[in-house]
């Protein structure tokens, strides 16, 4: 999925991404094989092959910050793949809807092929030991709702440098809605028990 993607690169949007996809133009090893496309000048190729290299190197070293810098927050979901084991699935639940109106109650991250729920009152305060490890933080409307509460809670904890929030990738997609209504209509997971609570 990451080496499928272009919009990394300095001056290369996703505009510019679907012109060389629909020339065949559709992974890294691709683009470094390819001479310069028309509408694209040797020295604008050459820095952008340039800035292939650069991101080999980040994605061999493991350096997951380095795309999540580069790529629109949009496109973070495409790290999932090359760092699986150091992704980290969050949920939280409060007692409002505003970090000005309600407080964390409990968080849940499941990665690394675990999972550990946190509880305010308990172990709370351990969720930036845990978040710690991980570089992928994937989410359902975490960037409006789950991080804002987070940050205000612990100000001063870390994030995974990258940030998949699923549910506007699912609204590029054509999937509205609540979390559980969308996988009611996706047929995952069962759920049984929860199964009419959108909450």
């Amino acid at each position: 999925m990451l080496r499928a993607t272009f919009q990394h690169l300095p001056g290369l949007g996703a505009r510019g991404e679907a012109i060389l996809w629909t020339r065949g133009i559709t992974t890294w090893e691709a683009f470094r094989a390819h001479p310069p496309p028309a509408g694209f000048g040797r020295t604008r190729w050459d820095r952008f092959q340039e800035g292939l290299q650069s991101s080999e190197r980040a994605l061999s070293s493991g350096e997951a910050g380095f795309f999540a810098r580069a790529l629109p927050p949009g496109e973070h979901w495409r790290l999932y793949r090359s760092f699986p084991r150091e992704t980290a699935f969050l949920d939280i639940e409060t007692t409002g809807l505003s970090p000005r109106e309600g407080i964390v109650t409990c968080v849940t991250v499941h990665g690394g092929g675990r999972t550990v729920s946190l509880v305010q009152g308990e172990d709370l305060e351990e969720l930036g030991a845990v978040l710690r490890r991980f570089k992928l933080l994937v989410t359902f409307n975490g960037r409006a709702f789950d991080v804002p509460f987070l940050a205000t809670a612990f100000p001063d904890m870390a994030f995974p440098p990258a940030h998949a929030d699923l549910m506007h990738l699912l609204r590029r997609l054509g999937q509205r809605g609540g979390l559980k209504v969308i996988e009611q209509r996706l047929g995952l997971g069962s759920r049984e028990g929860v199964l009419g609570v959108d909450g």
